[in-house]
């Protein structure tokens, strides 16, 4: 679930529309991470429940084109739905930093998707998820303690992006301090800045954890070089290996939530919505069908 808009060095930040709409679509809190030039580490602000927060915070960022920024849309799954728990999040074991909303980092995470349990996990609850609304912790943040924590640069290995991709079925976004962006998953390139799913272009029906009812993305002459966009798009499927992300095979179709493709026998109709079966899966349980 969620949404992560990544805007590399020298693009233009969304639009105030794109970000109401995302907003509105993941109410569940939202957060930011910067990088500027001059400056070698990564800024974290985070814990915005309203909407008017975090266009506050974006406009207090000096100089924002030439800066490199992530934003993160929350749609709670598992984690309670707090400040603390929204994200980015430091590469760090710590609780307390992990949930600090206010931190510098050499290194800032941000997830989109659903990190399911595994049976060889100490975490594992037995229940299908990772966790539950009622953890303290979120998946994403059980996740990085876990496994992402003390692998440092080889967070940036493309072999590594693979695994991390093969093992969650999600969408990272790594910002560096210095500047560098990695994004892990399929993501929509538009107007030079980069979205996890279409989430940003039209207001949706979810059903969100904090209500029970239905609701109704020219570098300039301050930086040496250009940080480096660094992106892994994983193989559809063993049958689909020609495909990619603009060109798809005609028997994949996208999931309109999370964005995956999948093979459209393995998707699901849902209230006028193209599900894959963990994302209908989900709605359908904060529903009670």
């Amino acid at each position: 679930m969620c949404l992560v808009i990544a805007k590399p060095y020298g693009a233009k930040l969304p639009k105030p529309k794109a970000l109401a709409i995302s907003f509105h679509n993941n109410p569940d809190g939202a957060g930011i991470a910067y990088w500027q030039a001059g400056q070698n580490l990564v800024r974290i602000r985070k814990g915005f429940m309203k909407l008017e927060q975090l266009t506050s915070a974006l406009k207090a960022i000096p100089n924002p084109q030439q800066s490199v920024i992530l934003i993160h849309f929350r749609l709670a799954t598992q984690g309670q739905v707090t400040p603390g728990n929204c994200h980015p999040f430091p590469l760090s074991n710590l609780d307390e930093e992990l949930q600090a909303t206010e931190t510098n980092t050499s290194l800032a995470i941000a997830h989109n998707g659903v990190i399911f349990g595994d049976d060889d996990d100490s975490s594992w609850t037995g229940s299908y998820y990772y966790g539950t609304l009622a953890d303290k912790l979120s998946d994403t943040q059980k996740f990085i303690k876990n496994y992402l924590f003390g692998m440092d640069d080889a967070l940036w290995n493309t072999q590594v992006h693979k695994l991390i991709v093969a093992h969650t079925d999600s969408k990272f976004v790594f910002l560096s301090d210095t500047g560098r962006l990695a994004l892990l998953g399929t993501f929509i390139k538009d107007h030079g800045v980069y979205y996890s799913n279409a989430g940003y272009k039209h207001k949706e029906t979810y059903v969100t954890a904090t209500s029970p009812a239905i609701v109704p993305a020219k570098v300039g002459s301050a930086l040496p070089y250009v940080p480096p966009v660094t992106t892994y798009h994983p193989v559809y499927r063993p049958a689909c290996r020609k495909a990619d992300p603009d060109n798809p095979c005609d028997f994949m179709a996208e999931c309109e939530v999370c964005g995956d493709w999948y093979y459209k026998s393995e998707l699901v109709e849902y209230e006028d919505m193209t599900l894959c079966k963990g994302c209908h899966l989900y709605f359908a349980d904060r529903r009670g069908v």
